[in-house]
């Protein structure tokens, strides 16, 4: 149920999406060893196609971003079959912009590469 404040200062698309993880999620696949989850991220105002993997830290991996719900079901599906190829494990980890309320550090700001762990059970 949505408040008054978000009647008031919410987009649309942000009061539509804005309870939980599951009101949220386009969808979230394991295959091979990884995990494709693709959600409307509200602090960002974007959908958002993150790879999960088995480092024992920091294994969420922002990979894709879109300006709408089309753009990122058609996102997930090309996410699930990447994941699908054993040979592809390096990625592009997208920075995450750094605002007053949700302060990042300054290295997770930047986009870099990284090598994926695939794991039997993600």
């Amino acid at each position: 149920m949505l408040n008054i404040f978000d009647e008031l200062f919410l987009t649309p698309e942000q009061r539509e999406v804005k309870n939980s993880y599951e009101d949220r999620k386009i969808g979230f696949d394991e295959i091979g060893g990884l995990f494709v989850s693709t959600v409307y991220a509200t602090d960002l105002d974007k959908y958002e196609t993150a790879i999960g993997d088995a480092a024992p830290r920091d294994n969420i991996h922002p990979v894709e971003r879109y300006e709408d719900k089309i753009k990122a079901e058609a996102g997930h599906k090309r996410w699930i079959e990447w994941c699908k190829n054993q040979a592809n494990t390096t990625i592009t980890r997208l920075g995450t912009p750094s605002t007053e309320d949700w302060p990042i550090a300054e290295e997770d700001t930047k986009d870099r590469e990284i090598t994926l762990v695939r794991g039997k059970d993600v």
